[in-house]
């Protein structure tokens, strides 16, 4: 940073990263691992008993889902949508 009168800050941009994202505060984010593309706003998982799969909760605002994840090869095995107005609930019954 340098100051270029008193009390105004200068600073520069983050450069752009071609694996990652660049935030909007200037930090870089480079995710460990192999990416899986999942649906709107995941929010929730639970893997199976032997670990092959995790089911997760795709919650978003449009169509939401149950995906199931080889986790193995991290590909998209399984995908059951629900849309409007049927929903998603994971929680507890009381």
């Amino acid at each position: 940073m340098a100051v270029s009168a008193p009390g105004m800050l200068q600073t520069k941009a983050a450069p752009l990263i071609t694996s990652g994202t660049n935030t909007t505060t200037g930090w870089q984010l480079t995710p460990a691992g192999k990416q899986t593309t999942l649906g709107s706003f995941p929010m929730g998982g639970a893997l199976s008993p032997d670990g092959r799969y995790l089911v997760i909760s795709n919650d978003g605002m449009t169509t939401q889902s149950l995906q199931v994840i080889d986790v193995t090869s991290s590909m998209v095995v399984q995908t059951i949508s629900y849309n409007a107005p049927e929903a998603l609930y994971l929680g507890r019954r009381v």
